[in-house]
């Protein structure tokens, strides 16, 4: 046993002594050396450092098992006494170039999946830095940088910073992996990858989950691509299946591209694996002008290539859809085939700015392929036309040293056009093609180029050391807009010279020549008479003639044009005449006059202008004079060439415009740059006390504008303001404005306070004070705030707000308003009343199309009160609220009239739709109705109006229950007015109405109407209904009436106007009587109201003589004189139905309006007839029915209320009148 123990101790005593043999070895350098050198196949250049430390070297290289590797700088430094505490620490690792190659051994044919195995570390391990240069495996570069920093323990493995990098590639994060059963992971990458245009990064948020066996990924992308991602893939499997989803994506390949070709909307998915492919969906929309344009991408993804690939461009409509399907090869070079098919695809729609063209395309088809670096396609297709169908065809190929178009024909209905052609770059450009036209018709692509040509144009030649060299001639005749044309010519270019030994152009009437050759010096000459303009262009029409010669270079030329026009037009644009002559000698002085007459464009006319230009190119002068009626100006510029820009100034400036005279106060420098910078010096424009001053600013090529105006008088504005307007204040304002950028940048301000507006009204000015009149506009690309302003100590006060989106569809706004105690009396005199008083108040919102606004908010009038001698009912104590719902509104309010009466008013405004509606319902008890000096009564309404579009419609009732009706003469108006009347010199007015409806009861005299005129008295009572077109059913009756008639009281057994029909045209039915005894005599008239029919009457009957002297004198007839009395009166009698034939006779003998009527009572009774002689002017002769006097007057009407008046007769006058209705 004792020997046993000493063998075990022995043992022991010898593992220490080769374990400290071990540890002193490698804590040296030497040590170092010798361990390493044991290792086979490892090379260590300039070692240093001891491998219980830190250790490095220059080189370190090692071989074996079929693998080679190349470190340079390779350094480790780690700690050995952490291993007393069970933990490795590893403070550096570090290397900065690794090359490592494997030999390609025999593939095994195991195809299971890879177990990741279970690591248990006994002892913890903590890298404090790790930082390793590029990195490659068979030449393939895995990174280009790597840095982390791990720590690991058991199975748990924490990497907490991860920063790698290969070329523009950029991945940072941190992850955690557990080193059993799958070997679950976690973490958080950031991505940056170089977005192809390098504008921006592009940079990928990814989650990873799951486990190494069963990976998950999740995140977003941001920069060139906008998507949300998700998908799962297998890293252990052999065949790598993989899936991914793919949502809200945006993408737009290239700036420079147009937003209707930025990808929408889309997504995709990809899933399968190495072995059978990666199948692909895409699913995106192309925001096409012409509406999204839906787009389907499908394929299978292999590592060969593609197969089955297809994109499809869809529309709403089956037939209008593009669609390219083929296949992509890079096993051995890249290849790749396939098929284009296109129906009536709206392609320009993915293009901005361009319309659909005159041509569109129904069909094209046909195979294309690129193979080995060459490249062909064949082409067909139909087209619909202006001018009819359209057949085409395209066949070409090419490769890296040419270009063969070998098919290009295009077949109309009136003719075809074919050629081939040819363009090679293999060591310099050269070019060959012929085309040959044959009955050829332009008309396909546009109606107003109708002809017919034939001919060829050939063009050959190349791209030589000297320049080009080549030929082009044309040959081409037929008809052009069906008249005879034709155009010959011929161009050379070679060794730097260019030759137009002739040029010939005909069309009908018109016809140009012409010549010429350049090099160093030019020389040409053309003659153009264009007798017939609108042979060659529709809508173009005058005649224009040019002819000149041209020599010297082009630094400084010379030469002799001119040029004359007449009577040249085209759409609305006319001009009565334009001339020109310009000439100058090769570096001598020019002279240039062009001066149009009676230009008329957009409504305005110009009298003239003329520019003339005179000098040499270091020093010339422009001078420009417009002339209009309304308007002159006169500006002279003056300066000279600099480089390839100009110099000078605008020298002088006068504009005169209504009593305006305006001028520039001293000259103000302008340059123009050779990059394309126009830029005006600081100036001012001067009149009277007013200015119009600017700072330097830049005019092109995006304009930056500043200007100040002060001291303006609003009185200048006269003439544009209506004459019953008068605004007396003086404006301020200033402009910024930027336009070099996005969109405009700047601001406007006008401050127009404080001042007064004058309103005429009745030959007064109507004086309106105001505190504050202010407009400012703020401009952004994205936006303008306009803020508006009017304030006034007694008109209050009115504010806008609001902003408007320019860019964005509908120009949408938003904003507010507020209103407040704004005083409504200066509104009387523009709406024609003598008194309008009231206070508005109010606030809202502004929002949605500028030209459609939605509206909130409110607005109230109170202390309301509108009055008129015209207005019959008076309306006080008025209040109105508005109440703003969107694009609706509504209405309520009340007045009163009296103490004792009331009106109320309810209803709607829509205004959703273009056919506005109105609903407004008027309802009312005891309203005062004064049409003076003839009515007197108390209304009670209850009416609705409504109004859709120009569609107006009236219903409900209206009582006139008490009042009292005079009518001392008719007024001017209840004489009717032929329909077909027109008055020479004044615009017939045209109702905004296109139709009326009306449903109206009318109720008078339940309690008490009483009726005076024309010598008749009573009450009236009755009902009628207002129908359409003021169609009227009812009757109105007089109750207990009277009726004075020569000189008797009589009495009115009936009378009725009955409505059947139109309301002004009703008829009669009246009989009055007088009872002498048994006797009743009396007087019937019947019929139309404009026409009615007289007739005297008795009961028992008896003559007519006998009648009327029973109704005249109260008795049978008796003597002579008794026969004549009733003789004048039956004569009386018969004038009242001679209206119309007596006004004829007045007309004829100049004097208006004469008419034949009866005045007077008993004795004095009289036949009078009176007319107008002028306006001013009437005539007036009586006589007496029953005694022998005449009397003859005439008046002349010196105002509204005077008139003077001078009659003969029983005694002669001239007396002065004063005349009032109360």
């Amino acid at each position: 046993m004792r020997l046993v123990l000493k063998g075990l101790i022995a043992l022991l005593l010898a593992l220490m002594v080769g374990i400290a043999a071990l540890v002193l070895t490698l804590r040296s350098d030497a040590g170092t050396r010798w361990v390493l050198e044991q290792i086979p196949g490892l090379t260590i250049t300039a070692g240093e450092g001891t491998l219980l430390g830190r250790w490095q070297a220059e080189v370190l290289a090692w071989h074996g098992f079929g693998v080679r590797a190349h470190v340079e700088t390779p350094l480790l430094d780690w700690s050995p006494s952490c291993l007393f505490t069970a933990e490795l620490c590893v403070e550096e690792l570090s290397l900065s170039r690794a090359d490592v190659r494997v030999d390609n051994g025999q593939s095994s044919s195991d195809t299971a999946p890879l177990t990741p195995p279970n690591i248990e570390l006994p002892i913890a391990v903590t890298i404090r830095q790790v930082d390793l240069g590029p990195v490659s495996v068979n030449d393939t570069v895995l990174w280009d940088q790597l840095r982390l920093i791990a720590s690991a323990g058991g199975s748990q493995m924490h990497v907490s910073s991860l920063n790698a990098r290969r070329g523009h590639l950029t991945v940072d994060g941190a992850l955690r992996v557990t080193t059993r059963s799958d070997w679950p992971v976690d973490g958080d990458l950031s991505i940056e990858l170089p977005e192809p245009d390098g504008t921006e990064d592009w940079r990928l948020n990814v989650t990873v989950a799951g486990s190494v066996r069963d990976l998950r990924l999740e995140g977003t992308s941001r920069g060139y691509l906008s998507a949300a991602f998700s998908g799962e893939l297998a890293p252990l499997e052999p065949t790598l299946p993989v899936r991914l989803s793919l949502s809200e994506a945006r993408l737009q390949a290239l700036p420079s591209l147009p937003d209707t070709l930025t990808l929408t909307q889309g997504s995709a998915n990809l899933e399968g694996n190495l072995e059978s492919g990666y199948n692909t969906r895409a699913a995106l929309v192309l925001p096409s002008t012409t509406g999204d344009m839906p787009a389907r991408v499908t394929g299978t993804l292999m590592t060969t290539g593609v197969r089955g690939m297809s994109l499809r461009l869809q529309t709403d409509q089956p037939d209008r859809e593009a669609r390219v399907t083929g296949s992509l090869n890079w096993a051995e070079g890249f290849m790749a085939q396939g098929e284009l098919a296109m129906g009536r695809f709206p392609w320009f729609g993915l293009l901005p700015d361009i319309g659909a063209p005159p041509v569109t395309v129904t069909s094209l088809h046909g195979p294309f392929e690129y193979k080995g670096g060459g490249y062909q396609a064949e082409l067909t297709g139909r087209a619909e036309s202006p001018a009819g169908p359209l057949g085409f065809e395209l066949n070409g190929a090419g490769d890296d040293q040419q270009v063969t178009l070998s098919t290009l024909s295009l077949t109309a209905r009136d003719g075809t056009l074919s050629g081939q052609g040819q363009i090679g770059f293999a060591d310099t450009l050269s070019w060959q093609g012929d085309l040959r036209l044959s009955a050829f018709n332009p008309a396909f692509w546009r109606p107003s180029l109708s002809s017919e040509l034939s001919g060829r144009v050939h063009t050959e030649g190349q791209m030589a050391a000297t320049g080009p060299k080549g030929t082009a001639r044309w040959q081409l005749e037929g008809q052009w807009r069906q008249n005879p044309a034709t155009l010959n010519g011929e161009l050379a270019v070679s060794n730097g010279l260019i030759r137009v030994p002739s040029l010939e152009a005909r069309i009908g009437d018109n016809r140009l020549t012409g010549s010429g050759e350049w090099q160093t010096q030019l020389q040409a000459e053309f003659d153009g008479q264009l007798r017939a303009l609108n042979q060659i262009w529709p809508g173009l029409e005058g005649q224009f003639r040019a002819s000149g010669r041209l020599g010297g270079t082009l630094t400084e030329p010379g030469g002799d044009v001119s040029f004359q026009g007449e009577a040249l037009s085209w759409q609305d644009r006319h001009l009565g005449s334009l001339s020109g002559q310009a000439r100058a000698e090769a570096g001598r002085d020019v002279a240039i006059t062009v001066e149009a007459r009676e230009i008329r464009a957009a409504g305005q006319v110009v009298d003239r202008v003329r520019a003339r230009l005179t000098g040499d190119p270091d020093r010339h002068r422009l001078v420009v004079t417009l002339e209009r009626p309304d308007m002159r100006s006169r500006v002279t510029l003056a300066g000279g060439v600099e480089g390839r820009g100009w110099q000078g100034q605008m020298a002088s400036g006068r504009v005169s415009v209504a009593e305006q005279d305006w001028r520039l106060a001293s000259p103000a420098a302008l340059r123009y740059r050779e990059d394309g910078t126009l830029t005006l010096g600081a100036h001012c424009w001067r009149w009277e006390n007013s200015s119009l001053c600017a700072g330097s600013q830049q005019l092109l090529p995006s304009p930056v504008l500043n200007y100040a105006l002060n001291r303006f008088p609003a009185r200048a504005l006269a003439p544009w303001l209506p004459e019953a307007v008068r605004w007396r204040t003086t404006i301020n304002g200033d402009m910024a404005l930027d336009l070099s950028g996005a969109g405009p940048n700047g601001r406007l301000s006008l401050n127009a306070g404080p001042g007064d507006i004058g309103l005429l009204h009745e030959g007064d000015w109507q004086r309106v004070d105001y505190d504050r009149l202010s407009a400012d506009v703020l401009l952004r690309p994205e936006a303008a705030d306009v803020d508006l302003r009017l304030a006034g100590s007694d008109l209050g006060e009115l504010s806008v707000h609001f902003s408007v989106a320019p860019n964005e569809p509908g120009r949408p706004v938003d904003g507010r308003y507020r209103v407040k105690a704004l005083n409504m009396a200066p509104l009387g005199p523009l709406v024609g009343l003598t008194e309008a008083s009231g206070r508005v108040n109010g606030a809202g919102q502004l929002s949605g199309p500028l030209m459609n606004p939605v509206v909130g908010g409110a607005l109230h009038l109170s202390d309301g009160q509108v009055a008129h001698p015209q207005l019959p009912i008076p309306i006080e104590d008025l209040f109105v609220s508005l109440r703003f719902k969107g694009r609706q509104a509504d209405l309520s309010g009340r007045w009163s009239s009296s103490e004792r009466s009331e009106a109320r008013l309810d209803g709607e405004v829509d205004w959703r739709d273009e056919q506005s509606r109105l609903r407004l319902t008027l309802t009312g008890d005891r309203l005062p109705f004064q049409y003076e000096p003839w009515a007197r009564v108390e209304l009670s309404p209850d009416l609705t109006l409504r109004l859709v579009g120009r569609q107006l419609s009236v219903s409900g009732r209206v009582d006139v229950p008490r009042g009292s009706i005079t009518v001392r003469q008719l007024p001017e108006q209840a004489v009717s007015v032929s329909d077909d009347e027109v008055i020479e010199g004044r615009e017939q007015a045209s109702s905004s109405l296109t139709g009326v409806s009306m449903d109206v009861t009318v109720n008078v005299g339940s309690d008490r109407v009483d009726f005076n005129g024309f010598d008749v008295i009573g009450l009236l009572e009755g009902q009628i209904q207002i129908g359409d077109n003021l169609d009227a059913n009812g009757t109105l009756s007089l109750v207990d009436g009277h009726y004075e008639a020569y000189g008797q009281d009589l009495t009115l057994r009936r009378a009725r106007l009955v409505f059947v029909g139109s309301l002004t045209r009703p008829y009669v039915d009246i009989e009055a009587i007088r009872t002498v005894d048994t006797v009743v005599a009396g007087l019937r008239l019947s019929g139309p109201v404009t026409q009615p029919t007289t007739t005297i009457f008795s009961e028992p009957p008896m003559s007519q003589s006998e009648a009327l002297a029973y109704l005249i004198l109260g008795r049978p007839l008796n003597s002579r004189g008794d026969q004549t009395r009733v003789s004048q009166a039956a004569l009386s009698l018969g004038l009242a139905q001679t209206a119309g034939v007596t006004r004829n006779i007045g007309e004829k003998v100049g004097i208006e309006d004469l008419t034949l009527e009866t005045e007077g009572k008993g004795d004095e009774a009289s036949v009078v007839a009176s007319g107008r002689i002028t306006d001013d002017l009437s005539v007036r002769y009586g006589m007496r029915m029953f005694e022998p006097v005449t009397v003859m007057a005439l008046r002349y009407d010196l105002g509204e209320y005077f008139y003077l008046e001078a009659a003969s007769g029983i005694a002669a006058s001239l007396d002065l009148f004063y005349t009032r209705d109360f």
